[in-house]
């Protein structure tokens, strides 16, 4: 609760205060996040503000010209949120210059004005600092918030605040929907936290629906329809170099960020040019998404991008680590791991891999993979080998110069094995490797060379290898 308040409270800040520094240059382009912060002023014969409270679903219709009286935003109506004692508007998204406010009316149910700010020369003008029509700018290397004072309307007439009327043009909203506010920060360079901009993906219905949201720096709204979140939905928060951040939200809590925003925090991950591995390809498995199998010895912590958008971070301890990720459509993805990697002793894929580059793995012992369609699957920087198999496979396998492979198994696939099966009978012979095991299922027309069928039958006879090629 304590770091709950503590960011609402830093919001509000970042909200309520024209930043003097910004990395970015003035020339940066792009719409600004623009809001207004609400005094409340007494509107009775007794000037000052007093203590008010404006009423849950209450929203501000606002109208903003430019200086020159060319419309830019007409009644527009924008929700309300309440930070901590005080209120401020959700962000309206404006390009960099100078604007007019000349209306701000704060309303409840499309029909009864509650508070206004007056305009200049009306009776009411005198118990706010500075009435309307007046400008503010919008730069383009800063938060901009406007400090704005409104007054009850209580019995006065419109008049008085220098009004004809109160019409407003009531706009049917389907009861259905639902408000749901979100905004994400990071931890800049000096070590607080920023807002940020990046992209919620909701996963529902038993991961069969994916509905993407972009997120500006600020305080975001997405639109429900309530009858769509009876089962409430997982949120996912996606930033390129950030570890995404997941939060399940059941139907009951969704209206809990009605009018308070849901505050997420997003931390590094690994740099991107710390060493990976990568690899990818299509499951030909039922259920879609895709697998993958490690063995560690010792904990680890391993960040796993999984090439849509959605990077983890996972802590597995010793034994084996099995991850399933779902994707969205198709599974042609190539995954980005990094992280311990020296720590990994075995890599297991029964996927059909489309590409792979595994020489950070500098420590691995066993390595399992089918159905490969990649040109060469280089193994040379793992002096620590000890097991392959290897099924439906081609292009060449490239061994270290030294390893301690006592285990082969392979199926239908297809290289020349000559160079292959050299370099295992030369470790083994060198290193006196005993007892090993070297099986091979073929098709009747992808018999071994004589030459390799040679070395297979010493591995057998003189080193006690259990050694099958028929």
């Amino acid at each position: 609760m304590k770091k709950q308040c503590l960011l609402l409270a830093m919001l509000l800040a970042l909200l309520c205060l024209n930043q003097s520094c910004n990395d970015e240059p003035d020339h940066v382009k792009g719409p600004r996040a623009v809001s207004f912060s609400l005094g409340l002023a007494r509107g009775g014969d007794a000037p000052g503000r007093i203590a008010a409270t404006i009423p849950d679903g209450s929203s501000v219709l606002i109208t903003l010209t430019k200086p020159d009286g060319t419309p830019v935003l007409t009644r527009e109506r924008v929700s309300i949120l309440t930070l901590g004692n005080g209120y401020v508007t959700a962000p309206l998204s404006l390009e960099p210059g100078d604007y007019t406010l000349t209306d701000f009316w704060i309303v409840q149910d499309s029909s009864a004005v509650l508070f206004l700010t007056p305009k200049a020369g009306s009776p009411m003008a005198e118990y706010v600092s500075r009435p309307l029509p007046f400008d503010f700018p919008v730069a383009h290397n800063t938060t901009t918030n406007v400090p704005i004072e409104v007054v009850p309307t209580g019995t006065h007439a419109p008049e008085d605040f220098g009004y004809a009327s109160f019409a407003i043009t009531v706009v049917d909203v389907p009861q259905d929907t639902i408000d749901f506010r979100i905004s994400v920060f990071v931890e800049n360079e000096s070590g607080g936290l920023e807002l940020t901009h990046a992209e919620a993906v909701l996963i529902r219905d038993w991961e069969s629906s994916f509905e993407h949201y972009d997120l500006s720096a600020g305080i975001n709204t997405l639109n429900f329809t309530r009858s769509d979140m009876e089962s409430g939905f997982r949120l996912h928060i996606n930033k390129p170099g950030y570890i995404s951040a997941a939060r399940d939200i059941s139907a009951a809590a969704i209206d809990d960020y009605a009018n308070v925003p849901l505050t997420v925090v997003l931390q590094r991950s690994a740099p991107d040019n710390s060493p990976s591995i990568t690899f990818g390809g299509s499951t030909w498995a039922t259920g879609g998404g895709y697998h993958i199998v490690f063995d560690f010895e010792e904990s680890a912590t391993l960040y796993v991008d999984w090439g849509d958008g959605f990077i983890e971070k996972f802590t597995p301890g010793p034994g084996t680590f099995v991850q399933r990720h779902p994707y969205e459509t198709g599974n042609e993805r190539e995954i980005t791991v990094r992280g311990d990697l020296d720590k990994i002793v075995s890599f297991n894929t029964a996927y059909s891999l489309t590409s792979l580059n595994v020489a950070a793995l500098v420590n691995l012992k066993r390595f399992s993979a089918a159905n490969s369609s990649v040109n060469s699957i280089d193994l040379s920087t793992m002096p620590r080998l000890e097991s392959l198999w290897l099924a439906l496979g081609g292009g060449p396998t490239i061994l270290p110069a030294e390893h301690n492979i006592r285990e082969v198994f392979l199926t239908y696939w297809g290289e020349d094995y000559t160079a292959f099966v050299n370099n295992i009978f030369t470790n083994a012979v060198n290193k006196n490797i005993r007892d090993g095991v070297f099986q091979y299922a073929y098709y009747a027309d992808d018999q071994l060379p004589a030459a390799v069928i040679d070395k297979l039958i010493i591995l057998r006879v003189d080193y006690g290898w259990n050694v099958s090629y028929h």
